[in-house]
């Protein structure tokens, strides 16, 4: 009985890992993806997938990081008190955006704001829209959100 039960609890880790990988990958959207139908595609989503107590929101980072992003999860980030977060699609960002995922170093304030950010990676997150708030000293953008720490420590298992 008890090789039963290991036997099981094996297989169940073995089918999450599964579906966990199928679940979240970094595809390069510039290889055979045009502007118009990354564009598309994420409107689709929207659309078609997103009820209406949710809400896609989006998080930029560097190509590494999203790496390290995609076997840790996106850390909190005490300036805001969470995770930032925004609204904007790719194709919509503006200036505060640059502020909020780019640090000073980064962001070349004579490069417009959609070239810095289609540059590297974005995820693409699904969550409920009760989850999100408005962010710490950018309280009035609507396109930017936060994800609070609390919320965060009150999902973990």
């Amino acid at each position: 009985a008890v090789w039963y039960v290991w036997e099981s609890i094996v297989k169940d880790r073995k089918e999450l890992k599964m579906k966990e990988e199928k679940a979240t990958w970094i595809d390069n959207a510039t290889n055979g993806f045009s502007k118009t139908k990354f564009r598309t595609t994420l409107e689709d989503l929207s659309v078609t997938s997103v009820s209406p107590s949710n809400v896609l929101v989006f998080y930029y980072t560097t190509h590494e990081l999203a790496k390290q992003y995609m076997q840790s999860g996106i850390p909190s980030q005490k300036r805001f008190g969470g995770v930032p977060l925004t609204l904007r699609y790719p194709y919509t960002t503006k200036e505060n955006d640059v502020d909020v995922f780019y640090s000073k170093d980064i962001s070349d304030s004579t490069q417009d704001a959609n070239v810095l950010l289609v540059n590297e990676v974005v995820f693409v997150l699904h969550l409920p829209k009760r989850f999100l708030q408005k962010l710490t000293h950018f309280e009035d953008d609507d396109g930017l959100c936060l994800i609070s720490s609390e919320v965060l420590r009150a999902m973990r298992p």
